[in-house]
């Protein structure tokens, strides 16, 4: 098993992410936003995000994750309580569910080690307000395989128009790879949401099931 830090590079976090120290130091900038924790171990850092806000354009908290195993498994905080849309595709083809995080955990059996999977982490905006806390996602690969095959490098997708989207409890938007953007600082704000609204492209693919994809969701013990 190999687990993923939060802050590797091979998260792509849209509008952008900000670090613990932007985070406390001016919050307002990081509305909207996903947050780090503050940790002096990366490999124990946490995420969290509450939502779209005006101050980030109202773009839909996102999270892509490129790789290349048989099994991924996610575990949220117990203060996670939104409900997110999970999506996991490969070779064209996808299968997605709605995941309520106060369950604690998700898990996705049976993907094709061979091929890049991508996992896609979609927030569901609510009436009331709610965050999502990702904890940790640890994937089961080849034991040999090298870990730039196991972990590919993202690519930036081509120049598109920026499409009209809105927030959906019933559908989700599949999102295109990129390079995974650097912690914000409060003076590059505008920048950074200016480049995810670029990436927020790729609209409806009209992706098919994978019939061998198992997901689960697990309810925490309490």
């Amino acid at each position: 098993n190999l687990s993923i830090p939060v802050t590797s590079p091979q998260m792509v976090y849209t509008p952008f992410v900000c670090n613990s120290t932007t985070v406390l130091a001016n919050p307002q900038s990081c509305a909207g936003a996903w947050k780090l924790s503050n940790s002096s171990d990366a490999g124990s850092a946490t995420v969290s995000v509450s939502g779209p806000s005006l101050a980030s354009a109202n773009i839909i908290p996102q999270l892509f994750f490129q790789f290349r195993a048989f099994d991924l498994f996610l575990t949220t905080l117990p203060s996670s309580n939104a409900t997110v849309n999970i999506t996991v595709s490969s070779n064209g083809t996808a299968v997605s569910t709605l995941f309520n995080s106060t369950f604690g955990s998700v898990t996705v059996i049976n993907l094709p080690g061979d091929v890049v999977s991508l996992f896609t982490i979609t927030f569901v905006s609510s009436t009331t307000p709610t965050r999502f806390d990702l904890q940790s996602i640890i994937i089961t690969a080849l034991a040999d395989g090298a870990i730039t095959s196991i972990l590919p490098p993202a690519t930036l997708p081509p120049s598109i128009s920026v499409p009209t989207f809105t927030v959906s409890s019933s559908t989700t938007s599949i999102l295109p790879s990129s390079t995974s953007p650097a912690p914000v600082q409060a003076s590059s704000k505008n920048k950074k949401v200016a480049e995810a609204v670029g990436l927020t492209v790729g609209l409806g693919l009209g992706l098919t099931a994978l019939s061998t994809v198992g997901l689960y969701c697990w309810k925490r013990r309490r």
